[in-house]
């Protein structure tokens, strides 16, 4: 009995010392792997940019004026990596317009276009971008639409129109879209479902002709058994939460006096399921697995614009669900990318999640009169205070416009939207504005499916952490590099010809 006790107990101890060791390899390689997404994040820091316009709209004749903003995806600071900035406007038809470049000053800029009589109405697209911002493989560019309607006959003409001109005949050759008449898209929460363990789903309902629309509908399984029921929450999107089988599941759902089924994704027979719940100051987090037999060596990283926040390695021990409470007390404000990252450096879940910045600027904007009549100065006086009320010294750019005839809406884009949320989602998102309304349980939620259903994988870890090669397609443009050839009169190269150039700017002329 004494000798059986003595190597029970050295087995303990073995598996102990094994079971420590392990752990200490595993620290290892996320230690390696989080010291090389730091060094990538170094080596390659990310460029936003974003135009202030004077207007929501314009007439054929108008001139579009604007202030571009570049500024590091991190901090949102101006960046001080690149110089050009390229502006383009292109047409309803895809086609470019005009297209500028222009000279940054510490990361701010300006510019127009003028919307001449040559130009036809219709909705226009300006998009503004460094060659920075295209030299990754996921290409990043501000876009906004604004609409521009044709001249007005008279002063007195209150009628706002776009002219919808005749197609040419080739251009009815055009494929017809594949996009059908109704549809809902499903998106399981961390990127995968797993048999047996619960999970949420989000879902965007969308129609041909209405865009994204309001649907309830209900998830049946094997012998139509019911599993959840669902609806939307804002804009066409909202979630739900079942057990997957390893049968697919199916979505019922009664459009316009039409019945439609809709197949959920496939479950995996094996993995995990990432579940994350925001509130005020945190992000509950938990890691599920199928069974205990699953002896993955994993870590959740968390990450914000491409640069490591933090990592933790997980130890399930005997159970399946592993609780993780985190803080948004310390992290910065914006989008917050968590990975669920195995020892091998593969991405097995992601989520994305927004923190709501710690502080905010106060601006209070008064006039001297509330109606102007044409042409008469305004006398504007702002006020920026911080989030305790003291003064702030701003560098602003500021837009007054037609409060009668401005097709602003309520909700619309703004920095705040755009550098903060809309920058790093995909798709269009209409309204951002209204996400931010308040800071009640319901808006973080609509926030949130948002995040679940537009989110954008900008940041791919395994070039992170050195697992894929990287090369950048251009390199920082610190200042304006002018390229090209002299051709003959036909269409030969030619050598060794001198050049004089004659830029223009304005009523400005340098040779």
């Amino acid at each position: 009995m004494r000798i059986r006790s003595i190597i029970i107990t050295f087995c303990l101890l073995s598996s102990i010392a094994v079971q420590i060791h392990s752990q200490q390899v595993a620290d290892s390689i996320f230690a390696t792997y989080f010291a090389r997404s730091q060094a990538y994040a170094d080596a390659y820091p990310r460029e936003k940019a974003y135009l202030h316009l004077d207007n929501t709209s314009y007439y054929i004749g108008d001139t579009i004026w604007y202030k571009a903003y570049v500024v590091t995806a991190e901090q949102n600071q101006p960046s001080p990596i690149s110089t050009p900035l390229y502006v383009e406007l292109l047409d309803q038809l895809g086609n470019t317009s005009e297209r500028q470049i222009i000279q940054l000053r510490d990361g701010e800029g300006e510019g127009q276009f003028i919307l001449t009589k040559a130009l036809f109405s219709g909705f226009y697209e300006i998009r503004a971008y460094t060659k920075w911002m295209l030299a990754f493989s996921e290409k990043q560019y501000f876009s906004r639409t604004i609409p521009v309607y044709r001249k007005r006959r008279s002063e007195v003409d209150e009628n706002r129109s776009i002219i919808t001109y005749r197609m040419d005949e080739s251009m009815k050759q055009r494929p017809r879209s594949k996009e059908k008449d109704f549809m809902i898209r499903f998106f399981p929460e961390g990127g995968q479902l797993v048999e047996g363990v619960p999970s949420v789903v989000a879902f965007e309902a969308t129609s041909k002709e209405e865009g994204t629309v309001g649907i309830s509908g209900t998830v049946y399984g094997p012998d139509d058994v019911e599993l959840a029921q669902f609806t939307t929450l804002h804009d066409g999107m909202g979630c739900f939460t079942y057990t997957p089988t390893d049968k697919q599941a199916k979505a019922v759902v009664t459009y316009q006096d039409k019945k439609y089924s809709f197949q959920l994704p496939k479950a995996l027979p094996q993995g995990y399921v990432l579940n994350v719940t925001s509130k005020e100051k945190a992000l509950v987090i938990k890691v599920l697995r199928k069974s205990t037999s699953l002896k993955d060596t994993l870590a959740l990283f968390t990450s914000h614009q491409g640069c490591p926040l933090m990592y933790q390695t997980l130890d399930f021990k005997d159970q399946t669900v592993y609780h993780l409470p985190l803080s948004t007390q310390g992290l910065p404000g914006g989008v917050i990318q968590l990975s669920l990252m195995n020892s091998n450096g593969a991405t097995l879940c992601e989520r994305f999640c927004y923190v709501m910045p710690r502080s905010s600027m106060l601006l209070a904007c008064k006039t001297d009169h509330a109606l102007y009549r044409p042409f008469e100065p305004v006398t504007c006086r702002i006020k920026v205070r911080d989030h305790l009320n003291r003064p702030v010294q701003a560098n602003l750019s500021v837009s007054i416009r037609n409060g009668v005839e401005s097709d602003f809406r309520e909700y619309d884009h703004s920095i705040y939207t755009d550098l903060l949320l809309v920058s790093d989602l995909k798709g269009y998102i209409h309204q951002p504005g209204f996400y931010f309304e308040n800071q009640s349980a319901e808006r973080f939620k609509m926030l949130d499916v948002l995040l679940l259903v537009r989110g954008w994988r900008k940041y791919d870890l395994s070039r992170l952490i050195g697992k894929r090669p990287f090369l950048p397609r251009y390199l920082p443009e610190t200042s304006l590099t002018l390229y090209g050839q002299v051709e003959s009169y036909f269409g030969k190269a030619l050598r060794n010809v001198g050049v004089r150039i004659l830029a223009r700017r304005d009523s400005v002329s340098i040779a």
